[in-house]
């Protein structure tokens, strides 16, 4: 499974910094979508966090190795309000998750509680490591190639030629 990590060069982070530049403040308005991903036993687990986002407005989604999380946290002021202070981001945002061969897409499951969206990922049964065990079979005796050859003084003797004893042979 692959995480994209950074892209400096996507539209919300540019839109973050222009946010910066035009207020003046050092305080940026996060966009992104935190998360942490790790394996535990034969699954990979995500918990992405989204405060204040409501479960319907949560939508996952996985198309060919791509799996897609979706938010969007409203404001809930209405337009005629009179904003005195607004710094909570009300917007939405998008958080891909690029899935390996090595997974079971679909097996994901996701369950949201308290602002955080677990996923878990199970890894396929073909791809999890297994243990090999050392002298596990029993030898098996080699086969004796010469209980089944004939010589070619044996061949001739017999009146046969020596294709007829390779074709014996095989």
């Amino acid at each position: 499974m692959a995480v994209m990590r950074f892209d400096p060069f996507t539209d919300t982070n540019i839109d973050r910094l222009f946010d910066r530049i035009v207020s003046g403040t050092a305080v940026s308005r996060s966009t992104s979508m935190p998360m942490d991903v790790y394996r535990r036993g034969n699954e990979y687990i995500v918990e992405m966090e989204l405060p204040g986002v409501e479960e319907d407005d949560i939508d996952i989604r996985i198309e060919r190795n791509a799996l897609s999380v979706t938010a969007e946290r409203t404001a809930q002021h209405r337009d005629d309000d009179e904003q005195v202070v607004c710094e909570r981001a009300h917007l939405q945002v998008t958080r891909q998750l690029y899935l390996g061969e090595d997974v079971t897409a679909d097996d994901v499951e996701a369950r949201y509680e308290r602002g955080v969206l677990t996923l878990r990922i199970p890894i396929a049964k073909e791809k999890q490591p297994r243990r090999i065990q050392l002298g596990g079979a029993a030898k098996q005796p080699a086969i004796d190639a010469q209980s089944t050859e004939r010589t070619m003084s044996e061949s001739t003797e017999s009146g046969s030629s020596g294709d007829d004893a390779a074709a014996a042979t095989s």
